[in-house]
């Protein structure tokens, strides 16, 4: 049997991010998403390199502190503070009630917006990719969408999604035991939070859980503290779920009944063909390119999309940014300047106006190729109505 334990929300506040951290250091814990947009989120990520044992993963957060996008992008899902819309708001909103109103609360384009912005932060913060995606409180129907096309794209898996193609089992596949009738459901009672037994619950089915390959136990394992209680229901709860994480006892069963406690990282390399993580540094000749989103790309206007096939340390001195970048109808690449290098673009699809250095504006399609010299400017635009998409090589001249 592999056993892949769990803690989501790393990162919420200090009193949750020491608890996990002391989880995967004196306990069981081998996998936890990371939240990019609270303040504690700097300090989790700072931890990160120094438990290369577990697999960070990232948990995508809408329904607590304030977006990582201009909450003016995002208006749906902002309250007039610019905070998150809290999660038990939504769901009183008689638009939660029906596919179409959640649509309505989620658009799908705000929320893909959030989630690549988190994306990123995430890269930002910790310098390499997630470990894999995970939904975080209510999910709406774009919310798992927008996480599902950021899989695809980025070839990091979506733990939903990847547990249910392995086959994995869990408490949510038993009935409850006698005396544990709210073991799948929210409790927002603390004085029933805290009379919780996470091992207890477990061990209620460890007989059946032996028989599986892949068993999943996850949870919310954290301390207590103040910020948590002004920001969660989910509180009290935590500490029960570190305590299983940290028990002896859980130890003992997983050594006795020779269980494998696994990662994310690990189960996709073992059964993903050709797919090795970059996360541990290992050389691999198959990757994946790199998505950013920025804002105003050389004072342009709007954002561009860049996908990211080498970075400088791979062109090994010789340039400085090898990749595919996506502009939107309207959005702009701005005038700069290169000066000991040069940046060609070659037209992938769409169409756009290419401005050379003498301030001509040229006409690009599929195939043509735009060309500048050593300290010369050049900008390139999208007024069309469909994504203009090329390639851009920035490397040196001297």
């Amino acid at each position: 049997m592999k056993l892949l334990t769990q803690a989501d929300d790393y990162g919420f506040t200090q009193g949750v991010t020491y608890g996990i951290l002391d989880c995967i250091e004196k306990g069981v814990l081998k996998n936890t998403g990371l939240f990019v947009n609270m303040p504690s989120s700097v300090f989790a990520a700072s931890k990160i390199k120094d438990h290369p044992e577990a697999c960070f993963g990232i948990d995508f957060n809408l329904v607590a502190g304030k977006p990582v996008s201009n909450p003016e992008e995002v208006p749906h899902l902002v309250d007039e503070n610019g905070n998150f819309i809290k999660s038990g708001i939504h769901m009183k909103n008689p638009l939660f009630q029906s596919e179409e109103g959640r649509k309505e609360q989620f658009p799908y384009e705000e929320v893909s917006r959030e989630i690549r912005a988190q994306y990123n932060r995430f890269i930002e913060l910790t310098g390499q990719k997630p470990g894999y995606l995970h939904p975080h409180s209510i999910m709406p129907e774009t919310y798992i969408q927008a996480i599902r096309d950021l899989s695809k794209e980025t070839g990091i898996p979506f733990s939903m999604d990847f547990q249910e193609e392995l086959g994995f089992h869990s408490l949510a596949d038993y009935p409850n035991p006698a005396g544990m009738e709210s073991l799948k459901k929210k409790e927002f009672n603390p004085a029933k939070q805290l009379a919780k037994d996470s091992f207890k619950d477990f061990l209620a089915h460890g007989d059946d859980f032996l028989k599986e390959e892949y068993v999943f136990a996850g949870g919310h394992a954290g301390y207590v503290d103040a910020e948590l209680l002004e920001q969660s229901t989910l509180s009290l709860e935590r500490v029960r779920d570190a305590q299983m994480m940290l028990s002896e006892e859980f130890r003992k069963w997983i050594e006795d009944n020779n269980v494998e406690l696994v990662r994310y990282t690990d189960l996709y390399e073992a059964n993903v063909p050709d797919q090795k993580s970059d996360h541990k540094g290992e050389t691999n000749m198959v990757k994946q390119e790199v998505r950013t989103d920025v804002e105003g790309l050389g004072g342009g206007k709007g954002t561009a999309h860049l996908y990211h096939i080498l970075n400088k340390d791979q062109l090994g001195g010789i340039g400085r940014l090898y990749a595919r970048v996506v502009l939107d109808p309207g959005v702009s690449v701005g005038w700069h300047k290169h000066s000991g290098e040069t940046e060609p673009y070659y037209i992938l699809s769409g169409e756009g106006t290419f401005i050379d250095n003498d301030g001509s504006r040229n006409t690009v399609h599929a195939g043509d190729i735009c060309t500048i010299e050593n300290n010369q400017f050049h900008s390139i635009e999208n007024n069309s109505d469909k994504p203009l998409e090329f390639m851009a090589l920035i490397y040196n001249l001297i």
